[in-house]
């Protein structure tokens, strides 16, 4: 599902977002890389943004099922800006490292780009695969591929640490719906398959350019290809906000389904 939105009346997230890109670094891309999951991102300061302040900046969102999907991650997830917090407020994509997904996706002949909710030093992270291959999609103009040695490491952190406070999430979101909605008989998403056809929307270009996957969760209840509801389940919103030569934003397009949500399966 798309929704163009005007410019005027999401001005305080392009401001946010603004804010991020003036603090990237000049980082070339290079070929992929193997590395541990210890890996660098590109440092970020904000500090004239309180956490109050982020909350107000991405608060929102004018289309009502994506603004629903997000405002129910910060009421429930309730991100932070500091080391300690697990969950963050949005996934930045550079340019560069959508260029590199999309050639990947291409050369591997993908229907789907797959990102893996995983754990970084005990925080929330995301992997991208392709090919049998898992990467990092990091604040960093580059790809990173992941140590498939370390890879049992980090499966085992995610499932012991960051996954358990997600599931702890969904089993009180069905437990308290008043509607009696949502399925208790599995666990919440691991994998987020966004179609490619979806994700190639975003076309980058010369000038800086961004692209975010804005956590939610799903307030209306859908169903899977297994005839499982996936309310109350965490997901991603895809939002493409393109600039032009002069560094203004264009307006942004947001695609809020829930995409493919595995487990257990599409």
């Amino acid at each position: 599902m798309r929704t163009t939105i005007k410019l005027f009346r999401f001005i305080p997230v392009i401001i946010f977002l603004l804010f991020l890109i003036t603090c990237k670094k000049d980082n070339k891309t290079v070929n992929t890389e193997i590395v541990s999951p210890t890996f660098a991102e590109d440092s970020i300061i904000i500090k004239n943004l309180t956490i109050t302040n982020i909350k107000h900046l991405l608060s929102g969102i004018p289309d009502s099922t994506a603004d629903n999907y997000y405002q129910k991650y910060l009421g429930e997830f309730k991100p932070s800006l500091t080391n300690k917090g697990q969950f963050p407020f949005v996934f930045r994509v550079q340019d560069k490292v959508v260029d590199e997904i999309k050639a990947l996706v291409i050369s591997n002949k993908d229907t789907y780009v797959h990102f893996i909710l995983t754990s970084n030093n005990n925080k929330l992270g995301l992997l991208f695969e392709s090919g049998k291959r898992k990467y990092f999609v990091t604040d960093v103009s580059k790809l990173t591929e992941v140590d498939s040695l370390k890879l049992p490491t980090m499966d085992s952190d995610f499932g012991t640490v960051v996954y358990p406070r997600m599931n702890e999430i969904k089993s009180k979101l069905i437990t308290s719906d008043p509607k009696k909605e949502g399925d208790n008989s599995y666990g919440n998403t691991t994998d987020i398959m966004i179609p490619y056809k979806t994700f190639d929307e975003y076309q980058t270009n010369t000038a800086d350019s961004v692209l975010t996957l804005i956590p939610g969760i799903v307030t209306e209840n859908k169903t899977n290809s297994n005839n499982k509801s996936k309310k109350h389940h965490f997901t991603l919103i895809l939002a493409i906000f393109p600039m032009d030569a002069n560094k203004i934003f264009l307006p942004p397009t947001v695609y809020y389904d829930d995409f493919c949500l595995k487990p257990p399966g599409c």
